[in-house]
């Protein structure tokens, strides 16, 4: 099934705003090791400051208090860290970019409310699969199947079920405590493997 972001909108719609940024940040853990990868290949960026930022929200999402303030600075370090793809030569530094976009739209999140800072997040990541699906198979747009061979690639697969299992995962659980959170959490971050980690034993 293809990415959907008119359907994933109105699934996140029906869930409360914490339980929004909750799937915003699951998103974000499968992300950051791009960003850490990337930052290793060419000696550039701070892998720790959006690593902060995704524990903030985490905090946030613990205990339900911001600070506006606070939640705005973060923004701003992690926007001086994020790559700009005209400055690299090298292909990870798209999926490093997709990452420190996603940390700072979920920040967003939590100061806007708005669903569709979330649909954004979700996007990075299968727009970060997409890209290394595309490269690593040297696939031809022209091809009249590249659509379906991207859509029918196990990471790509993995990825849309991952974003599926977690949004019934908050729909079933009406209240964010700390065993849920950290179970999320635990379950996102995958002993930090990333979302173009190919599956073991591939």
């Amino acid at each position: 099934m293809p990415f959907d972001p008119e359907s994933l909108k109105h699934d996140l719609d029906w869930l409360p705003r914490n339980h929004r940024v909750a799937f915003a940040a699951a998103c974000c853990e499968r992300l950051l090791p791009n960003y850490a990868a990337f930052a290793r290949e060419v000696q550039w960026g701070e892998p720790s400051v959006l690593r902060d930022a995704l524990e903030y929200v985490w905090s946030v999402l613990a205990d339900g208090h911001f600070d506006r303030t606070e939640i705005e600075g973060l923004m701003e370090r992690c926007d001086a860290v994020i790559p700009d793809s005209e400055d690299f030569d090298t292909s990870s530094v798209s999926a490093a970019l997709d990452a420190g976009t996603a940390v700072v739209g979920t920040l967003r999140s939590l100061l806007e409310g708005d669903t569709q800072q979330i649909v954004e997040v979700a996007s990075y990541c299968r727009d970060t699969v997409h890209m290394y699906i595309q490269d690593r198979d040297d696939l031809d747009y022209q091809d009249p199947l590249f659509d379906m061979k991207i859509e029918q690639d196990p990471l790509m697969r993995r990825e849309l079920a991952r974003q599926s299992s977690t949004l019934s995962e908050l729909a079933n659980n009406p209240v964010l405590d700390g065993v849920f959170l950290k179970r999320l959490r635990d379950e996102s971050a995958d002993g930090g493997r990333s979302n173009m980690a190919e599956q073991r034993g591939r």
